[in-house]
């Protein structure tokens, strides 16, 4: 069904983000050139060592996710007290052998509350030739990721605190700033997804 489709609209409006994984399913639909990627590096501490150690004991988390972690908890040992790069370079990118035929276009939707790995993918879908991005700035809350829970002294509280910071950092913020759309439309504006759809029927 998706590879015969024209014309995709994802509506990315209240998305507040998740994990980055959940959307590399949909890359190679979107994919027209090569991807650039900007990692993230970690701050190597006991306590994020402990924190990820832990992790590794939920089985709700995919062998896939396991083995990153591991990785990431590897190097931080060797590098207590540092920032580490799980993928050793400041860039990467993604490079696939074919371009699907369909969809021939893909709109975004976002508004303010579009956040987090919700803009990981916005910044990934913005170099496809196909996409384009209709809506309001995104939240911008990018820059700083992999947020943890640490126990403080007090039961009714916990410390969240970001143990990454992207490869972006510091010649490209999205924090308080956002990701512009390429087509700014009015958040007051009640007929957005039909707005949508003739743009990309033109």
């Amino acid at each position: 069904m998706l590879d015969k489709t024209p014309n995709w609209i994802i509506d990315l409006r209240g998305n507040m983000g998740g994990i980055d994984f959940t959307y590399s399913p949909f890359i190679p639909y979107l994919y027209t050139n090569s991807i650039a990627i900007f990692p993230s590096e970690y701050w190597a501490s006991e306590d994020n060592i402990k924190n990820y150690e832990q992790q590794l004991k939920d089985e709700s988390v995919d062998e896939e996710a396991k083995k990153y972690i591991t990785d990431v908890v590897a190097l931080m040992k060797k590098n207590l007290g540092s920032f580490i790069n799980p993928g050793g370079k400041d860039i990467m990118y993604i490079k696939l052998d074919s371009i699907y035929e369909y969809p021939k276009k893909v709109a975004y939707l976002i508004d303010r509350n579009t956040a987090s790995s919700a803009e990981s993918l916005l910044l990934t879908a913005k170099q496809s030739k196909k996409v384009t991005v209709f809506g309001e700035n995104s939240y911008g809350m990018l820059d700083y990721a992999n947020y943890q829970y640490f126990d403080i002294f007090c039961a009714e509280y916990n410390l969240i605190i970001s143990i990454s910071r992207s490869k972006r950092l510091p010649q490209n913020p999205i924090d308080n700033i956002g990701i512009k759309p390429d087509i700014l439309i009015d958040n007051d504006e009640k007929q957005k997804i039909n707005l949508i759809r003739l743009q990309l029927e033109k």
